[in-house]
């Protein structure tokens, strides 16, 4: 049976970057809610001999998710999961940014960790921004409650985004806090499912040449989409296999500049 890897956010950016650095004995599924997108990047990936489906998904709809699983199940085993699909902080409505990445992660983990067995990887995309400490001191009981008791946890977020007056802030503050929810999720899950073999890790990525504005802000160059999609497939390839349970910063040094400021 062949081996499946299926990347969020696979039709552009670093979900495509990512796909380039597959192994091409394994099957790619290629998901996202853009369809010519996915079917502009299978064509590229196709011409360079991998083995690729497109499939549409909607990641904040556990259904959609469910059959996204589903249909790459049938393709093969698989082994790889890769969660790039987010929404940034130019999103304009607040509260969405906040559930569409703190919901999305949570489904996929969970959806596919019942489709995957021992030897498999989900790697989930996270930011340098969560280590912002502002979102640092937010306890991650709160984040516990999620499952426990949905209405407050939402309750007690937001109420610390709101408690923001520039709306820009909160914007940022939201983003920051659903990265930083992203990697403790991914601890979380990384303790959950290795009795059964499966490895949970988190990448978190400094700001890439897209993002052209912050470009002068920066006293050293910016990341490249290509570089984090190198070090996506590397951290979920099985010779990765000890590799667990943490976040992998990927920002140019940028955190560390400011702790050394400190």
């Amino acid at each position: 049976m062949a081996n499946v890897c299926v990347i969020t956010g696979g039709g552009n950016g670093i979900g495509l970057e990512t796909a380039k650095n597959i192994s091409k004995e394994k099957i790619l599924v290629l998901a996202g809610n853009e369809v010519e997108t996915l079917e502009n990047a299978v064509q590229i990936l196709r011409a360079h001999g991998y083995t690729v489906f497109a499939k549409y998904c909607d990641v904040f709809n556990p259904n959609s998710v469910k059959e996204l699983s589903a249909f790459a199940s049938e393709l093969g085993k698989v082994k790889q999961v890769i969660h790039t699909m987010e929404l940034t902080a130019e999103t304009e409505n607040i509260e969405w940014i906040l559930r569409y990445n703190i919901l999305s992660v949570t489904y996929i983990n969970r959806v596919f960790a019942k489709a995957m067995t021992a030897g498999g990887a989900i790697v989930n995309v996270g930011s340098y921004a969560a280590y912002d400490p502002a979102v640092n001191d937010i306890p991650h009981k709160v984040y516990a409650m999620l499952e426990t008791d949905g209405e407050n946890f939402w309750q007690k977020i937001l109420k610390k985004v709101h408690s923001l007056k520039d709306e820009s802030q909160q914007k940022d503050f939201a983003y920051a806090l659903s990265k930083n929810f992203v990697l403790w999720y991914a601890k979380k899950c990384a303790l959950d499912f290795g009795e059964n073999g499966i490895r949970v890790v988190s990448v978190s990525p400094g700001l890439l040449e897209e993002n052209t504005e912050e470009t002068s802000a920066m006293s050293t160059r910016l990341g490249k989409a290509s570089e984090v999609g190198y070090l996506l497939a590397t951290v979920a390839d099985e010779r990765n296999g000890f590799l667990t349970g943490t976040d992998v910063l990927c920002d140019g040094g940028m955190t560390a500049r400011k702790w050394d400021k400190k």
